[in-house]
């Protein structure tokens, strides 16, 4: 792996954590998305199936 490219890559990885700590956002947010996904995802099969 070419040097510039590994530190292209570091900057990339610091900007988006930089970026994702100044967003705002509620916390465990991943859980939150899981939650409603499989929320959409139950109500749509029981639309389609049930």
């Amino acid at each position: 792996m070419p040097e510039h490219t590994a530190g292209h890559v570091n900057e990339c990885i610091r900007r988006w954590v930089a970026e994702d700590v100044a967003r705002p956002r509620p916390p465990a947010p991943r859980r939150s998305t899981a939650a409603l996904v499989s929320l959409g995802l139950r109500a749509f099969v029981d639309r389609r199936f049930y």
